[in-house]
Protein backbone atom coordinates (compact mmCIF):
# COMPACT_ATOMS: atom_id res chain seq x y z
CA UNK A 1 0.00 0.00 0.00
CA UNK A 2 3.12 2.48 0.53
CA UNK A 3 4.36 1.61 -2.96
CA UNK A 4 1.53 2.65 -4.55
CA UNK A 5 0.92 5.75 -2.43
CA UNK A 6 4.34 6.80 -3.19
CA UNK A 7 4.08 5.54 -6.78
CA UNK A 8 1.12 7.93 -7.17
CA UNK A 9 3.16 11.08 -5.45
CA UNK A 10 5.93 10.28 -8.39
CA UNK A 11 3.06 9.76 -10.94
CA UNK A 12 3.81 13.15 -12.98
CA UNK A 13 7.55 12.77 -13.22
CA UNK A 14 6.96 8.99 -15.13
CA UNK A 15 4.04 10.77 -17.10
CA UNK A 16 6.18 13.65 -18.15
CA UNK A 17 9.30 11.03 -18.92
CA UNK A 18 6.84 9.16 -21.13
CA UNK A 19 5.53 11.71 -23.19
CA UNK A 20 8.41 14.37 -23.20
CA UNK A 21 11.62 11.90 -23.05
CA UNK A 22 13.46 14.33 -26.01
CA UNK A 23 13.36 17.19 -23.78
CA UNK A 24 16.31 17.94 -21.07
CA UNK A 25 15.02 17.50 -18.04
CA UNK A 26 16.74 18.04 -14.36
CA UNK A 27 15.74 16.75 -11.21
CA UNK A 28 14.51 20.10 -9.64
CA UNK A 29 11.77 19.68 -12.26
CA UNK A 30 10.46 16.42 -11.86
CA UNK A 31 10.54 16.92 -8.26
CA UNK A 32 8.42 20.80 -8.70
CA UNK A 33 5.72 18.68 -11.16
CA UNK A 34 5.07 16.41 -7.95
CA UNK A 35 4.96 19.12 -5.35
CA UNK A 36 8.20 17.31 -3.53
CA UNK A 37 11.47 18.59 -2.57
CA UNK A 38 14.21 17.53 -4.15
CA UNK A 39 15.57 15.07 -1.57
CA UNK A 40 12.39 13.53 -1.30
CA UNK A 41 11.70 13.09 -4.81
CA UNK A 42 14.86 11.23 -5.17
CA UNK A 43 14.38 8.72 -2.20
CA UNK A 44 10.84 8.14 -3.23
CA UNK A 45 11.31 7.61 -6.97
CA UNK A 46 14.32 5.01 -6.23
CA UNK A 47 12.39 3.31 -3.52
CA UNK A 48 9.43 2.75 -5.91
CA UNK A 49 11.20 2.44 -9.17
CA UNK A 50 14.43 0.87 -8.00
CA UNK A 51 16.85 3.19 -9.80
CA UNK A 52 17.29 7.03 -9.54
CA UNK A 53 15.25 9.42 -11.78
CA UNK A 54 17.93 10.01 -14.08
CA UNK A 55 19.13 6.36 -14.58
CA UNK A 56 15.22 6.21 -15.40
CA UNK A 57 14.98 8.58 -17.51
CA UNK A 58 18.09 7.40 -19.83
CA UNK A 59 17.13 4.00 -19.86
CA UNK A 60 13.61 4.67 -21.08
CA UNK A 61 15.27 6.95 -24.04
CA UNK A 62 17.92 3.83 -24.95
CA UNK A 63 15.19 1.66 -25.13
CA UNK A 64 12.87 4.13 -27.52
CA UNK A 65 16.62 4.49 -29.66
CA UNK A 66 16.71 0.98 -29.81
CA UNK A 67 13.51 0.47 -31.18
CA UNK A 68 14.34 2.95 -33.77
CA UNK A 69 17.52 1.02 -34.56
CA UNK A 70 15.69 -1.78 -35.13
CA UNK A 71 12.81 0.09 -37.15
CA UNK A 72 14.47 2.65 -39.14
CA UNK A 73 17.27 3.66 -41.23
CA UNK A 74 17.69 6.95 -39.40
CA UNK A 75 21.27 7.56 -38.56
CA UNK A 76 22.88 6.59 -34.89
CA UNK A 77 23.44 10.21 -34.09
CA UNK A 78 19.42 11.19 -35.71
CA UNK A 79 18.27 9.04 -33.65
CA UNK A 80 20.27 10.29 -30.36
CA UNK A 81 19.22 13.57 -30.68
CA UNK A 82 15.76 12.58 -31.61
CA UNK A 83 15.81 10.81 -28.11
CA UNK A 84 17.18 13.73 -26.11
CA UNK A 85 21.04 12.73 -25.77
CA UNK A 86 23.12 15.40 -26.12
CA UNK A 87 25.96 13.85 -27.74
CA UNK A 88 25.90 10.38 -30.06
CA UNK A 89 29.21 9.35 -27.77
CA UNK A 90 27.49 9.51 -24.67
CA UNK A 91 24.56 7.81 -26.33
CA UNK A 92 26.82 5.32 -27.41
CA UNK A 93 28.17 4.58 -23.92
CA UNK A 94 24.76 4.26 -22.38
CA UNK A 95 23.62 2.36 -25.50
CA UNK A 96 26.74 -0.23 -24.75
CA UNK A 97 25.89 -0.26 -20.65
CA UNK A 98 22.41 -0.93 -21.32
CA UNK A 99 22.57 -3.29 -23.66
CA UNK A 100 25.99 -4.76 -23.69
CA UNK A 101 26.69 -4.28 -27.64
CA UNK A 102 27.09 -0.79 -29.33
CA UNK A 103 24.33 0.92 -31.37
CA UNK A 104 26.17 0.19 -34.83
CA UNK A 105 26.39 -3.44 -33.37
CA UNK A 106 22.54 -3.31 -32.80
CA UNK A 107 21.92 -2.17 -36.05
CA UNK A 108 23.86 -4.68 -37.56
CA UNK A 109 21.77 -7.24 -35.89
CA UNK A 110 18.44 -6.18 -37.60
Amino acid sequence: KKVLVHYRLIEPALRHIRDNYAVRTGIDELAFMCGLSKHYFCHIFKEVIGESAMTYLNSYRVKVADTLLANTEKSISDIAEECGFESTNYFCRRYKIFYGISPGKRRSLK
